[in-house]
Protein backbone atom coordinates (compact mmCIF):
# COMPACT_ATOMS: atom_id res chain seq x y z
CA UNK A 1 0.00 0.00 0.00
CA UNK A 2 1.38 3.39 -1.00
CA UNK A 3 2.22 5.72 1.89
CA UNK A 4 0.40 9.04 2.02
CA UNK A 5 2.84 11.82 1.07
CA UNK A 6 3.26 14.87 3.28
CA UNK A 7 3.24 17.33 0.36
CA UNK A 8 1.25 17.36 -2.86
CA UNK A 9 2.83 19.42 -5.60
CA UNK A 10 0.24 20.73 -8.07
CA UNK A 11 1.35 21.88 -11.52
CA UNK A 12 -1.19 23.32 -13.99
CA UNK A 13 0.02 22.98 -17.58
CA UNK A 14 -1.40 24.46 -20.76
CA UNK A 15 0.66 24.29 -23.97
CA UNK A 16 3.78 24.22 -21.83
CA UNK A 17 6.06 22.14 -24.04
CA UNK A 18 8.93 24.66 -23.89
CA UNK A 19 9.21 24.90 -20.10
CA UNK A 20 7.33 22.02 -18.47
CA UNK A 21 10.18 19.52 -18.28
CA UNK A 22 12.47 21.97 -16.48
CA UNK A 23 9.71 22.76 -13.98
CA UNK A 24 8.90 19.12 -13.19
CA UNK A 25 12.59 18.26 -13.00
CA UNK A 26 13.09 21.01 -10.41
CA UNK A 27 10.54 19.21 -8.22
CA UNK A 28 12.16 15.83 -8.72
CA UNK A 29 15.50 17.39 -7.73
CA UNK A 30 14.22 18.42 -4.28
CA UNK A 31 16.25 17.24 -1.28
CA UNK A 32 12.89 16.70 0.46
CA UNK A 33 11.42 13.42 -0.80
CA UNK A 34 8.02 12.97 0.89
CA UNK A 35 5.89 14.38 -1.93
CA UNK A 36 3.71 13.52 -4.88
CA UNK A 37 3.49 15.45 -8.14
CA UNK A 38 0.12 16.07 -9.76
CA UNK A 39 0.22 17.72 -13.18
CA UNK A 40 -3.08 18.90 -14.62
CA UNK A 41 -2.95 18.97 -18.41
CA UNK A 42 -5.44 21.74 -19.07
CA UNK A 43 -6.45 20.89 -22.61
CA UNK A 44 -3.02 21.35 -24.20
CA UNK A 45 -2.77 21.05 -27.98
CA UNK A 46 1.03 20.91 -28.19
CA UNK A 47 3.50 18.26 -26.98
CA UNK A 48 2.65 18.72 -23.28
CA UNK A 49 0.91 15.35 -23.01
CA UNK A 50 3.85 13.50 -24.60
CA UNK A 51 6.30 15.17 -22.23
CA UNK A 52 4.21 14.08 -19.24
CA UNK A 53 3.94 10.51 -20.47
CA UNK A 54 7.73 10.21 -20.38
CA UNK A 55 7.70 10.56 -16.58
CA UNK A 56 5.59 7.42 -16.21
CA UNK A 57 4.89 6.66 -12.53
CA UNK A 58 6.95 9.56 -11.21
CA UNK A 59 3.97 11.86 -11.57
CA UNK A 60 0.20 11.69 -11.62
CA UNK A 61 -1.44 13.29 -14.64
CA UNK A 62 -4.97 14.63 -14.83
CA UNK A 63 -6.31 15.50 -18.28
CA UNK A 64 -9.14 17.99 -18.61
CA UNK A 65 -10.60 20.38 -21.16
CA UNK A 66 -9.08 23.85 -21.11
CA UNK A 67 -10.61 25.73 -18.18
CA UNK A 68 -7.75 27.93 -17.01
CA UNK A 69 -5.13 27.78 -14.28
CA UNK A 70 -7.50 28.30 -11.29
CA UNK A 71 -9.66 25.33 -12.29
CA UNK A 72 -6.58 23.24 -13.07
CA UNK A 73 -5.08 23.91 -9.64
CA UNK A 74 -8.40 23.11 -7.98
CA UNK A 75 -8.57 19.81 -9.87
CA UNK A 76 -5.05 19.00 -8.74
CA UNK A 77 -5.81 19.69 -5.10
CA UNK A 78 -8.99 17.58 -5.32
CA UNK A 79 -6.78 14.63 -6.31
CA UNK A 80 -4.13 15.44 -3.70
CA UNK A 81 -3.56 13.40 -0.55
CA UNK A 82 -0.86 15.46 1.16
CA UNK A 83 -1.23 17.51 4.33
CA UNK A 84 0.38 20.41 2.49
CA UNK A 85 -0.14 21.66 -1.05
CA UNK A 86 2.67 23.37 -2.99
CA UNK A 87 1.91 25.13 -6.26
CA UNK A 88 4.30 25.37 -9.19
CA UNK A 89 3.38 26.95 -12.51
CA UNK A 90 4.63 25.08 -15.55
CA UNK A 91 7.13 27.79 -16.50
CA UNK A 92 8.62 28.37 -13.04
CA UNK A 93 11.39 26.63 -11.10
CA UNK A 94 12.32 25.72 -7.54
CA UNK A 95 15.63 25.64 -5.74
CA UNK A 96 16.46 22.12 -4.42
CA UNK A 97 15.64 23.07 -0.82
CA UNK A 98 12.32 24.81 -1.52
CA UNK A 99 10.14 22.06 -0.02
CA UNK A 100 12.50 21.31 2.87
CA UNK A 101 12.44 24.89 4.08
CA UNK A 102 8.72 25.37 3.41
CA UNK A 103 7.69 22.24 5.32
CA UNK A 104 10.04 23.13 8.18
CA UNK A 105 8.38 26.55 8.52
CA UNK A 106 4.84 25.13 8.55
CA UNK A 107 5.71 22.35 10.99
CA UNK A 108 7.29 24.89 13.35
CA UNK A 109 4.17 27.08 13.36
CA UNK A 110 0.91 25.10 13.48
CA UNK A 111 -1.11 28.34 13.34
CA UNK A 112 0.36 29.36 9.98
CA UNK A 113 -1.95 28.94 7.00
CA UNK A 114 0.81 29.17 4.38
CA UNK A 115 4.46 29.92 3.79
CA UNK A 116 5.98 31.92 0.93
CA UNK A 117 9.44 32.77 -0.35
CA UNK A 118 11.26 35.50 -2.24
CA UNK A 119 11.45 35.08 -6.02
CA UNK A 120 14.12 35.46 -8.64
CA UNK A 121 13.11 36.65 -12.11
CA UNK A 122 14.60 34.82 -15.10
CA UNK A 123 14.70 36.75 -18.37
CA UNK A 124 14.57 35.27 -21.85
CA UNK A 125 18.27 36.04 -22.36
CA UNK A 126 19.19 33.87 -19.37
CA UNK A 127 20.00 36.72 -16.97
CA UNK A 128 18.25 36.93 -13.63
CA UNK A 129 17.71 39.25 -10.70
CA UNK A 130 15.59 39.53 -7.58
CA UNK A 131 11.96 40.07 -8.55
CA UNK A 132 9.94 39.65 -5.36
CA UNK A 133 11.49 40.46 -2.01
CA UNK A 134 9.50 41.20 1.11
CA UNK A 135 9.99 42.89 4.47
CA UNK A 136 8.25 40.06 6.28
CA UNK A 137 4.96 38.23 6.58
CA UNK A 138 2.02 40.67 6.46
CA UNK A 139 -0.86 41.05 8.87
CA UNK A 140 -4.35 41.15 7.37
CA UNK A 141 -4.46 44.89 8.07
CA UNK A 142 -1.21 45.40 6.17
CA UNK A 143 -2.63 43.49 3.22
CA UNK A 144 -5.78 45.61 3.27
CA UNK A 145 -3.77 48.82 3.54
CA UNK A 146 -1.19 48.12 0.88
CA UNK A 147 -2.27 45.09 -1.13
CA UNK A 148 -0.09 42.02 -1.23
CA UNK A 149 1.10 39.85 -4.08
CA UNK A 150 2.63 36.40 -3.90
CA UNK A 151 2.96 34.22 -6.99
CA UNK A 152 1.51 30.72 -6.51
CA UNK A 153 4.87 29.07 -7.27
CA UNK A 154 6.29 30.62 -4.10
CA UNK A 155 3.50 29.26 -1.85
CA UNK A 156 3.06 26.09 0.17
CA UNK A 157 -0.14 25.95 2.21
CA UNK A 158 -2.13 23.63 4.39
CA UNK A 159 -4.59 21.65 2.33
CA UNK A 160 -7.35 22.06 4.91
CA UNK A 161 -6.91 25.85 4.72
CA UNK A 162 -7.12 25.72 0.92
CA UNK A 163 -10.34 23.72 1.15
CA UNK A 164 -11.79 26.00 3.84
CA UNK A 165 -11.20 28.95 1.50
CA UNK A 166 -13.04 27.18 -1.30
CA UNK A 167 -9.93 26.95 -3.46
CA UNK A 168 -9.30 29.36 -6.31
CA UNK A 169 -12.56 31.13 -7.17
CA UNK A 170 -14.02 30.25 -10.57
CA UNK A 171 -15.11 33.88 -10.87
CA UNK A 172 -11.56 34.59 -12.03
CA UNK A 173 -11.56 32.17 -14.99
CA UNK A 174 -9.53 31.59 -16.99
CA UNK A 175 -6.66 33.28 -15.09
CA UNK A 176 -5.45 36.42 -13.24
CA UNK A 177 -6.14 37.70 -9.71
CA UNK A 178 -7.46 34.37 -8.43
CA UNK A 179 -4.32 33.93 -6.34
CA UNK A 180 -4.44 37.38 -4.76
CA UNK A 181 -7.98 36.77 -3.57
CA UNK A 182 -7.13 33.36 -2.12
CA UNK A 183 -4.28 34.83 -0.08
CA UNK A 184 -6.69 37.24 1.61
CA UNK A 185 -9.00 34.39 2.58
CA UNK A 186 -6.07 32.31 3.80
CA UNK A 187 -4.76 35.18 5.91
CA UNK A 188 -8.10 35.30 7.74
CA UNK A 189 -7.54 31.69 8.79
CA UNK A 190 -3.98 32.00 10.02
CA UNK A 191 -0.77 33.96 9.88
CA UNK A 192 1.77 33.64 7.10
CA UNK A 193 5.33 32.38 7.39
CA UNK A 194 8.00 34.02 5.26
CA UNK A 195 11.31 32.59 4.06
CA UNK A 196 13.62 35.46 3.02
CA UNK A 197 15.42 33.44 0.36
CA UNK A 198 15.01 33.23 -3.41
CA UNK A 199 13.80 29.64 -3.49
CA UNK A 200 11.46 30.28 -6.43
CA UNK A 201 12.36 31.39 -9.96
CA UNK A 202 9.70 32.86 -12.22
CA UNK A 203 10.19 33.28 -15.94
CA UNK A 204 9.67 36.86 -17.08
CA UNK A 205 8.04 37.24 -20.45
CA UNK A 206 6.48 39.93 -22.58
CA UNK A 207 3.00 39.14 -23.76
CA UNK A 208 -0.25 40.89 -24.48
CA UNK A 209 -2.78 40.66 -21.73
CA UNK A 210 -6.12 39.04 -22.36
CA UNK A 211 -9.33 40.96 -21.69
CA UNK A 212 -9.80 38.70 -18.66
CA UNK A 213 -6.94 40.54 -16.92
CA UNK A 214 -9.02 43.70 -16.66
CA UNK A 215 -12.32 41.89 -16.11
CA UNK A 216 -10.80 39.90 -13.26
CA UNK A 217 -9.14 43.01 -11.87
CA UNK A 218 -12.56 44.61 -11.52
CA UNK A 219 -13.93 41.42 -9.97
CA UNK A 220 -11.07 41.43 -7.47
CA UNK A 221 -11.87 45.03 -6.50
CA UNK A 222 -15.55 44.11 -6.18
CA UNK A 223 -14.69 41.17 -3.88
CA UNK A 224 -12.50 43.38 -1.69
CA UNK A 225 -15.25 45.98 -1.34
CA UNK A 226 -17.93 43.42 -0.57
CA UNK A 227 -15.93 41.53 2.06
CA UNK A 228 -13.89 44.27 3.73
CA UNK A 229 -15.62 47.56 2.91
CA UNK A 230 -13.63 50.72 3.59
CA UNK A 231 -10.88 48.72 5.30
CA UNK A 232 -9.71 47.62 1.85
CA UNK A 233 -9.40 51.10 0.37
CA UNK A 234 -5.60 50.91 0.32
CA UNK A 235 -5.53 47.57 -1.52
CA UNK A 236 -8.20 48.81 -3.93
CA UNK A 237 -6.24 51.99 -4.59
CA UNK A 238 -3.09 49.98 -5.37
CA UNK A 239 -5.01 47.69 -7.71
CA UNK A 240 -6.54 50.62 -9.59
CA UNK A 241 -3.11 52.22 -9.93
CA UNK A 242 -1.69 49.00 -11.34
CA UNK A 243 -4.54 48.48 -13.81
CA UNK A 244 -4.25 52.10 -14.92
CA UNK A 245 -0.57 51.58 -15.62
CA UNK A 246 -1.24 48.45 -17.63
CA UNK A 247 -3.94 50.35 -19.57
CA UNK A 248 -1.51 53.15 -20.45
CA UNK A 249 0.97 50.57 -21.74
CA UNK A 250 -1.76 49.16 -23.97
CA UNK A 251 -2.61 52.69 -25.16
CA UNK A 252 1.04 53.16 -26.12
CA UNK A 253 1.06 49.87 -28.00
CA UNK A 254 -2.06 50.90 -29.91
CA UNK A 255 -0.53 54.26 -30.78
CA UNK A 256 2.64 52.61 -32.06
CA UNK A 257 0.42 50.40 -34.25
CA UNK A 258 -1.39 53.45 -35.63
CA UNK A 259 -4.64 52.71 -33.82
CA UNK A 260 -5.43 56.15 -32.40
CA UNK A 261 -9.02 55.35 -31.52
CA UNK A 262 -8.00 52.19 -29.72
CA UNK A 263 -5.33 54.14 -27.83
CA UNK A 264 -7.90 56.74 -26.80
CA UNK A 265 -10.20 54.03 -25.48
CA UNK A 266 -7.48 52.55 -23.31
CA UNK A 267 -6.52 55.98 -22.06
CA UNK A 268 -10.13 56.73 -21.06
CA UNK A 269 -10.19 53.40 -19.22
CA UNK A 270 -7.01 54.39 -17.37
CA UNK A 271 -8.60 57.69 -16.32
CA UNK A 272 -11.65 55.86 -15.01
CA UNK A 273 -9.38 53.74 -12.86
CA UNK A 274 -7.23 56.66 -11.74
CA UNK A 275 -9.10 59.97 -12.13
CA UNK A 276 -6.13 61.99 -10.84
CA UNK A 277 -4.53 61.48 -14.26
CA UNK A 278 -6.81 64.22 -15.61
CA UNK A 279 -5.60 66.75 -13.07
CA UNK A 280 -1.99 65.69 -13.62
CA UNK A 281 -2.07 65.96 -17.42
CA UNK A 282 -5.22 67.81 -18.47
CA UNK A 283 -5.83 68.26 -22.20
CA UNK A 284 -2.25 67.25 -23.07
CA UNK A 285 -2.81 63.56 -22.45
CA UNK A 286 -3.37 62.60 -26.05
CA UNK A 287 -0.08 64.03 -27.25
CA UNK A 288 2.25 61.06 -27.76
CA UNK A 289 5.27 62.65 -26.10
CA UNK A 290 3.26 63.39 -22.96
CA UNK A 291 1.62 59.99 -22.93
CA UNK A 292 5.07 58.45 -23.01
CA UNK A 293 6.11 60.61 -20.09
CA UNK A 294 2.95 59.59 -18.26
CA UNK A 295 3.77 55.90 -18.49
CA UNK A 296 6.68 56.46 -16.13
CA UNK A 297 4.23 57.78 -13.54
CA UNK A 298 1.79 54.87 -13.58
CA UNK A 299 3.98 52.07 -14.93
CA UNK A 300 3.04 48.68 -13.41
CA UNK A 301 5.81 46.97 -11.48
CA UNK A 302 4.37 43.47 -11.11
CA UNK A 303 4.96 40.37 -13.12
CA UNK A 304 2.10 39.31 -15.34
CA UNK A 305 1.52 35.67 -14.51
Amino acid sequence: MRAVPLVSVVVPAYNAERTLKASVDSVLAQDFRDFEIIVVNDGSSDATKAILEAYDSQIQVIDQNNRGAPAARNAGVSAASGKYVAFLDSDDLWSPDKLTQSVRALEANPSASLVFTDCCGLRADGTSSTFYSYQGAPSLKEMLDNGFEIVPSAVTMRRDVFEACGGFSDRFAPIYFEDLWLWFLARELGEFEYIPKELTTIRLRDKRLADSYFINGRTYIEFLRQRYGHRARGAIRQTCKHLAGVSVHEALRRMDAGDSWGAAGWWIYAIRLRPTLIAEWGSRVFRPRNLRRLVRTVSPSSKVS
